[in-house]
């Protein structure tokens, strides 16, 4: 066996190595840092029911329904595993103005009320406009890009129904008949209200 008399160096640990553990030089002069975002298209639909107040059920007679606060509808962003929902969050605020971390919440009475048939149960409701926008997120340098998911955001537009802010769209009632013990489920969409 050889031996230089020089001490033998200690084997190193291997450890996953993060984003802000390399130096920003380094991070500079890597295209595995470098992160990018492609907008494939938009589309506006109108989505599934929106609850906007409790469930109500009439046993005797017709009953009147009026919306509660506490009901809420938000912008989101989502999508595959990979995807940094920040960095695509901050990109769509850049790009659009549109704050996709808002909650649109009803914070009083409406004057509107609906009346749910005697043997039927119901809610009040809205069908919210919605636009979606999809894309995905590559990572490396302009030539070498390599897919790491996509993504899409959903995002409401603000509107006044006579002096009650909520999300553009419209407002109606869903009822029907409904077995007892069981859960209303909605007009439209899949699922059930609480």
């Amino acid at each position: 066996m050889f031996s230089t008399g020089e001490p033998e160096e200690a084997a190193t640990e291997k450890r996953e190595v993060s984003f802000e553990d390399v130096p920003l030089e380094k991070r500079q002069a890597s295209c595995a840092w470098t992160k990018s975002i492609i907008t494939d298209g938009s589309q506006t639909f109108v989505d599934w029911d929106l609850q906007m107040s409790p469930v109500t059920c009439s046993s005797s007679g017709d009953t009147d329904v009026t919306v509660t606060q506490g009901y809420s509808a938000a912008n989101t962003v989502g999508g595959s595993a990979g995807i940094d929902i920040t960095l695509i969050k901050d990109y769509l605020k850049l790009n659009t103005g549109i704050n996709y971390s808002r909650t649109f919440t009803t914070s009083i009475l409406i004057a509107n009320k609906y009346t749910v048939k005697e043997g039927n149960c119901g809610v009040v409701i809205t069908r919210p406009t919605v636009t979606r926008t999809s894309g995905r997120q590559f990572e490396g340098c302009v030539g070498s890009l390599k897919q790491t998911g996509t993504w899409y955001a959903d995002s409401h537009a603000e509107q006044n129904y006579g002096g009650f802010i909520w999300v553009e769209g419209f407002i109606d009632n869903c009822q029907k008949r409904q077995p007892s013990g069981q859960k209303l489920s909605r007009c439209h969409g899949g699922g059930y209200f609480v």
